[in-house]
């Protein structure tokens, strides 16, 4: 063999070493990012398992500390709806039995507006569905001063209508 022939072979030799060098080294680079991929992928399921977990405690302290507020609430307003309902019951009762309680209607005296006070007079009388033929006889219980004097003039036959002692009080003030 010639020399040539042997530097021939040599380089052929040596192409064909380097050729699988890269060869080998391309393979082990491709492992290599097989071996990242995988292990990424491991990591990103841990990640997200340890994601789920967290959020999952919070859930649970936020469940927790909503239950807390709710029984704190339930407390602080347990007395409250008590006593409403306890106002409740007492303003059923009353309307019941006001049927058959005397209602306190505040004396005329003089000073008071006595426009105001005929109005509210009769405001009472007709919310207490009291007969319309007894105003009279009850407006004059409740008068002192002038309203007295006025109601007086007003002639004992017709002093029964509540129309007529309400226009004689009315001109004298």
């Amino acid at each position: 063999m010639s020399l040539k022939e042997q530097d021939k072979g040599n380089v052929r030799k040596r192409s064909q070493t380097q050729a699988e060098q890269r060869l080998a080294k391309y393979k082990a680079e491709e492992m290599d990012e097989e071996r990242l991929m995988s292990m990424f992928r491991a990591s990103m399921k841990v990640s997200m398992e340890t994601i789920q977990v967290e959020l999952e405690r919070e859930r649970e302290t936020s469940r927790r500390q909503m239950q807390q507020q709710l029984k704190s609430l339930t407390l602080q307003f347990t007395p409250l709806v008590q006593a409403v309902q306890t106002n409740q019951s007492a303003i059923q009762n009353a309307s019941v039995t006001a049927e058959n309680t005397t209602i306190q209607i505040v004396k005329f005296t003089d000073g008071m507006d006595i426009d105001a006070y005929l109005t509210t007079f009769e405001r009472t009388t007709t919310q207490n569905n009291w007969s319309r033929a007894t105003w009279a006889v009850k407006l004059q219980a409740l008068l002192t001063g002038k309203s007295v004097e006025a109601a007086a003039i007003v002639p004992t036959a017709i002093s029964s209508g509540y129309d007529l002692v309400k226009e004689a009080i009315l001109r004298r003030f």
